[in-house]
């Protein structure tokens, strides 16, 4: 019996599929070409996700990632490989986000997530623990909740939603200094959230949980800025008015 897909990325000419089963499968677009890739996984692959310079990810159970030649298909690297990676049905090092934003790529790690600078792939930092649970959704946002800050977004089965600070500059020579600072849990979910997306019109943050809501989020500082701003318009146009008469 064929396993069950779980993931699929298009990397030009091919598609790429993850399964249940550790394998991993290319399809060509123009000659319907079949193949089946030779992985390094040992168990189900869950994601997977472009990177620059003509490479992808995988990312599986097993806690290991794959890093590949997205031209023929061959696997170059594989990172976070762990010899032990269940206990008793849990998988306590699965990869199951894969996330690229400008040069580093984020690996949701079960209910951890670590940060890898491109194209080098060492690990610059962790957020062990992150969550009580598995983390089911990355997302990233830049210079939009707040000027001149960028943030990472995790969401996971605990049914809490984490904003995490997102720093970085570098010394001299090639040493990335990173920092993660962990806001208040976004509180308000009765289950398991699968997806989180920021609105960029106005600074708010969707998500979607198996408890069947979706909930807008809003930032209460913006909020709080936006209506004094409309309320020093206000009483600067009366003011005008009257003088005007006056």
């Amino acid at each position: 019996m064929a396993p069950e897909l779980n993931c699929l990325l298009v990397v030009s000419p091919y598609v790429v599929t993850g399964s249940g089963g550790s394998l991993m499968f290319g399809y060509h677009l123009y000659d319907s070409m079949f193949r089946i890739l030779q992985s390094n996984h040992k168990d189900a692959v869950r994601c997977l996700v472009t990177l620059p310079n003509a490479l992808f990810a995988s990312g599986s159970i097993d806690g290991s990632i794959g890093i590949w030649d997205a031209q023929n298909l061959v696997q170059l690297l594989n990172l976070n490989a762990t010899e032990v990676y269940a206990d008793h049905g849990i998988y306590l090092y699965s990869i199951n986000v894969l996330l690229t934003f400008e040069n580093f790529l984020v690996a949701a790690v079960y209910n951890s997530f670590h940060i890898y600078e491109l194209p080098k792939f060492n690990q610059l930092c962790a957020a062990e623990n992150a969550h009580s649970c598995a983390i089911t959704t990355i997302a990233y946002c830049s210079a939009t909740l707040y000027p001149d800050t960028t943030f990472l977004i995790t969401a996971s089965e605990d049914a809490e939603i984490k904003v995490w600070h997102f720093s970085h500059s570098r010394k001299k020579g090639d040493t990335m200094l990173l920092q993660l600072i962990d806001q208040p849990a976004l509180q308000g979910h009765s289950g398991a959230i699968h997806t989180v997306a920021q609105i960029f019109l106005d600074r708010v943050i969707a998500s979607c949980s198996s408890d069947k809501f979706v909930i807008l989020w809003k930032d209460g500082d913006y909020q709080r800025e936006f209506r004094n701003n409309l309320a020093a318009v206000h009483v600067a146009d009366r003011e005008t008015n009257m003088a005007t008469n006056g």
